[in-house]
């Protein structure tokens, strides 16, 4: 029965104990038991506990496994915490988002379009990597030292600006 394997999965991935998911389904620690075990089936409501909890669609909890999508984007937001050296407890507090809401992002659940902007400008990161769960870059990428500039540099003439909207003509403007 994939339900019991995924709900197994799901504990053990967020390191819960079968009395922990119990609570939070409504359930005694046995009932989980005899889910993981495929003995029996959850209620309906029991389900949609679960998947209100950790942020889920119910159809997560029946398909033969996790999205591939979801994991990947577990895995990235994962990977971002790890390279910048946060806890999700810090990323809440920093980002003033709930610690449940955290939760269910490190659990793979995709984020709202202000969830997505906040977390990519917290980790500098493009905000399809939270949206598709491409993979993270590492924190290598943002240790970059400045170059030192030789000693025979060049000033580069900065031209003007130029508008957006309606086309204008261009007029060479020397500012700097």
């Amino acid at each position: 029965m994939a339900i019991g394997d995924n709900l197994k999965r799901l504990r053990e991935e967020h390191g819960l104990t079968q009395r922990e998911l119990g609570r939070i389904a409504g359930v005694s620690d046995k009932a989980v038991s005899t889910w993981e075990k495929g003995h029996k089936a959850p209620r309906m409501s029991a389900i949609t506990a679960i998947a209100e909890h950790f942020g889920i669609p119910t159809g997560d909890l029946f398909a033969e496994h996790i999205t591939d999508m979801r994991r990947a984007r577990a895995q990235s937001l994962s990977q971002l915490c790890t390279a910048w050296d946060r806890t999700p407890e810090r990323v809440a507090g920093d980002l003033s988002l709930s610690m449940a809401r955290v939760q269910q992002l490190m659990a793979g659940s995709e984020p709202t379009e202000l969830e997505a902007a906040l977390i990519a400008s917290y980790f500098h990161t493009p905000q399809q990597v939270l949206r598709d769960g491409t993979a993270a870059w590492g924190s290598d990428f943002y240790n970059v030292k400045p170059v030192p500039v030789a000693a025979k540099s060049r000033r580069v003439p900065v031209l003007g600006r130029v508008p957006a909207g309606v086309p204008i003509e261009a007029v060479a403007d020397v500012v700097e």
